[in-house]
């Protein structure tokens, strides 16, 4: 009586995505940006088993999924069409649809409505990636030797001194107008209020006096 295989006791149940190690071992993916990992498991979760070379990642379904740069995501996808992970399987347009694509680690089932064929499909092309890692954003570089009191008002490389006259010496000024006016100083003219009793005649000849 053949007996029962016991079930690895770290197995899972469910649905869940698979890559090979060899891929994953190999430079195609090794020299994958960050960001071009995580694409390409977010690509493979809609892998079902007969749907190879019809995947997609259009902007709706990344955005669903956390991808909301449109520029980070178009980078992403030509590098790992680059690096023969995946190959458009069928090219969009305005009346056809968006663009498909397929794993190449993977066999394609079904052809039919694809823009390649089982002659043209390439299946394990990834191994032939020989290209260099892609070089990413450099990470900010760490400054060394920080100071003690980082909150000094003086200069970590000292104080400088600097002169306070000028390097060709000090000029005389020369004012093209004098300050005192031309026609002798100023002279403040003190208000000579009118008397009292005086009154005001008016003459015929409407001039007006004071007595």
């Amino acid at each position: 009586m053949r007996k029962k295989s016991k079930k690895p006791p770290e197995d899972f149940t469910g649905t869940f995505s698979r890559i090979p190690h060899a891929v994953m071992d190999s430079q195609a993916f090794i020299g994958l940006s960050d960001r071009g990992k995580s694409l390409l498991f977010a690509l493979i979760r809609q892998i079902n088993g007969s749907n190879n070379g019809r995947l997609q990642l259009t902007n709706t379904w990344l955005s669903a999924h956390g991808w909301q740069s449109h520029s980070s995501n178009s980078k992403a996808i030509a590098e790992l069409i680059e690096r023969e992970l995946i190959v458009v399987s069928r090219l969009g347009g305005l009346n056809a649809g968006c663009n498909w694509y397929a794993v190449t680690w993977l066999q394609i089932s079904n052809f039919v409505g694809l823009d390649i064929t089982a002659q043209s499909y390439k299946q394990g092309s990834w191994a032939d990636c020989k290209l260099p890692q892609t070089v990413g954003r450099k990470p900010p570089q760490k400054q060394k030797n920080h100071p003690d009191k980082r909150d000094s008002a003086i200069p970590t490389t000292g104080t400088e001194s600097q002169s306070t006259i000028p390097v060709y010496g000090t000029r005389k000024v020369h004012f093209d107008q004098s300050t005192i006016p031309v026609y002798g100083n100023n002279v403040s003219i003190p208000y000579t209020p009118p008397k009292p009793g005086s009154r005001r005649i008016v003459g015929r000849s409407r001039k007006e006096t004071i007595q």
